[in-house]
């Protein structure tokens, strides 16, 4: 289980922003990951998700992409 927080931050007054999110493992994206949120014009969300990982190896790596 990988656990994570971000807060994202949308400092243009003038429309909203989206911001992707999504996991990679040894360098390759993980189908069906991306998680998306949506900040309003001048406004800061925080999110949070949870990646369940059915298989991993001691040499395998994840990385979080945006």
């Amino acid at each position: 289980n990988l656990q994570f927080s971000v807060q994202v931050n949308n400092a243009d007054n003038g429309s909203d922003h989206v911001a992707y999110v999504w996991l990679r493992k040894n360098g390759v994206d993980v189908a069906g990951s991306m998680g998306r949120i949506t900040v309003a014009k001048n406004d800061a969300v925080i999110g949070g998700w949870n990646y369940l990982v059915s298989s991993a190896n001691t040499t395998d790596y994840f990385n979080l992409f945006h």
